[in-house]
């Protein structure tokens, strides 16, 4: 009796133990369909949110760009008809010409910001740095196929920033300072550079990360633009809240080193000091 009685409390442990591997099993069933949906609802909101800033204005862009080529180029025609019209004709055909390139700046505007929009949903699925480096080598190129810009990115400093850190108020603050200053001074060398060439490096040094973009476009003298009035101005105001500091280096063509240098300097937290700090390249001291 006692030998049945121990057999039965095993097969009701056994029969237990197999109810609540089956819940367990349910419940992990029923989490990673729930986890797809709210994947899959992100992407849907990420995408009409892009949509509705980018598509409209950017169809608009395209039809103002439109009717000014087409004006443009009639009073060009009419001028060459009526030469006695020319004097008349070529301010406005000028002034058309002006007004056009505003509007393919606007278009190339409003790519890049869809592009910021997507940034912070992108960076918490990928991580900040795989979240660069498609930035760098797929996304920004595929918004300008007709760029000649080639950008070399080293980040491996980013390294020093755990995902674990990431996720905390301080990380989020680091995190957006050096994503949003990445993207928007690339998207100013795609846009308004004329770069070929232009480098994004990562230097751990003195308990910072150090992040350069530097360009060999044509530059300009920083003194004659207010730091309030540049695309860069939100990115200053990050590295702020960041604890660091962005500063902007620049020699204007015609001069031989011709280019821009965005620097940010944001502190690594002391949880994450874990590394040795790497020397910052001479190549960098010469910029």
């Amino acid at each position: 009796d006692q030998l049945q009685l121990t057999l039965e409390q095993r097969e009701k442990a056994l029969r237990e133990q197999q109810q609540t591997a089956r819940e367990l099993q349910q419940a992990n069933s029923e989490l990673q369909q729930a986890t797809s949906l709210l994947l899959h609802a992100d992407a849907h909101l990420r995408s009409v949110l892009s949509q509705r800033i980018h598509d409209q204005p950017k169809q608009q862009a395209l039809r103002i760009r439109s009717l000014l080529g087409h004006w443009q180029h009639k009073l060009k025609m009419e001028a060459e008809r009526d030469p006695s019209g020319r004097v008349a004709v070529q301010p406005i055909s000028e002034a058309l010409g002006k007004v056009r390139r505003i509007s393919e700046e606007l278009e190339g505007d409003l790519r890049g910001l869809q592009l910021l929009v997507e940034d912070a949903y992108q960076r918490r699925s990928l991580g900040l740095k795989l979240h660069l480096e498609k930035l760098i080598r797929e996304d920004l190129p595929a918004l300008h196929p007709e760029s000649p810009l080639k950008v070399q990115p080293d980040l491996w400093a980013l390294d020093a920033l755990s995902h674990d850190l990431e996720q905390t108020e301080e990380g989020t603050k680091i995190a957006e300072a050096i994503s949003y200053t990445v993207t928007q001074a690339l998207l100013n060398v795609y846009n308004h550079a004329g770069a070929s060439f232009a480098t994004v490096q990562t230097v751990r040094k003195n308990g910072n990360i150090e992040v350069y973009i530097s360009d060999d476009g044509r530059g300009f003298d920083t003194s004659s633009i207010s730091p309030e009035k540049t695309s860069l101005f939100k990115a200053r105001l990050k590295a702020r809240e960041a604890g660091g500091i962005l500063s902007i280096q620049s020699v204007p063509r015609p001069q031989v080193e011709h280019g821009t240098t965005v620097v940010l300097q944001l502190p690594i937290p002391q949880s994450e000091q874990r590394f040795t700090s790497g020397p910052l390249p001479e190549s960098m001291y010469e910029m």
